[in-house]
């Protein structure tokens, strides 16, 4: 677990491919976390894409992903 730390801050794209194998165990190992980091890049994705739109748009889809995260629950 330590040595994963590091690898949760990065994308997934970003990976190496130790890297990979060492989240594939702990994804295996701990489901939750695998939810809980897709979640979270699915929010660093959203917020990169949503610079400069309007507010509306912006709130309606920051809602979307509320409701993703309460149903992962």
């Amino acid at each position: 677990m330590e040595r994963s730390r590091y690898i949760l801050f990065k994308m997934q794209d970003e990976w190496e491919e130790d890297e990979l194998e060492i989240m594939q165990q702990l994804f295996y190992r701990f489901p939750i976390l695998e939810t809980a980091y897709r979640i979270t890049q699915k929010l660093r994705l959203w917020y990169q894409e949503n610079i400069g739109k309007s507010m509306d748009k912006i709130e309606q889809e920051l809602y979307n992903w509320c409701d993703e995260v309460n149903q992962s629950k």
